[in-house]
């Protein structure tokens, strides 16, 4: 026995999906534009005296890791995820970052350790991180894993293995140009 839906029936499936994909829609609304991430994270904090500057980005597969300053040089970083129409919405917001913010996070099925902050006076030359009893080391110089933003503002990660559960390392080293451990230095 054949059914056959009646126009009513199919109108209103159309008027579903076209509102589901409206609803979709409107939270990947930011565009890839420093202006339009610079307003979103601005109303999602609610600031309204502070201008917030972007620094720095990296994108991980389909989500962006963005280091933005206030006028009075505090830092903060926000987490974006693409939508299917290229455009992004906010997953958080972290600020009052001293110097450098460092945690293991997941994105899909891949795990990252994902290091962001101020390198003053270009004193980090790379970064080494133990994780899990495992040992991964981060240059801050630019390249496919690592942007740098006016030699000052930094982003890099490295994909950890999966197995490992906790978000931060249990060592945490800063090396200078010669590879000397500078971490109790930068963090004065």
């Amino acid at each position: 026995m054949k059914k056959y839906f009646n126009k009513s029936t199919i109108l209103i499936i159309l008027t579903i999906i076209f509102l589901g994909f409206v609803f979709y829609y409107s939270f990947y609304n930011i565009e890839n534009n420093v202006a339009q991430i610079e307003e979103s994270i601005i109303e999602l904090i609610s600031l309204e005296k502070e201008r917030v500057t972007f620094q720095a980005s990296i994108e991980i597969d389909n989500k962006k890791f963005v280091l933005f300053t206030f006028d009075d040089n505090a830092m903060g970083y926000s987490k974006f995820q693409k939508g299917l129409n290229n455009k992004y919405k906010i997953e958080s917001v972290g600020y009052e970052i001293d110097k450098i913010e460092h945690r293991a996070i997941d994105i899909k099925d891949k795990k990252y350790f994902i290091v962001l902050g101020r390198n003053n006076d270009m004193r980090i030359k790379s970064i080494k991180a133990i994780i899990a009893g495992n040992e991964y080391m981060l240059d801050i110089q630019q390249n496919e894993h690592s942007i740098s933003y006016n030699n000052e503002y930094f982003i890099t990660y490295c994909e950890v293995l999966n197995e490992t559960e906790t978000v931060f390392p249990q060592k945490f080293i800063l090396y200078d140009m010669n590879n000397n451990d500078i971490t109790e230095q930068i963090y004065r």
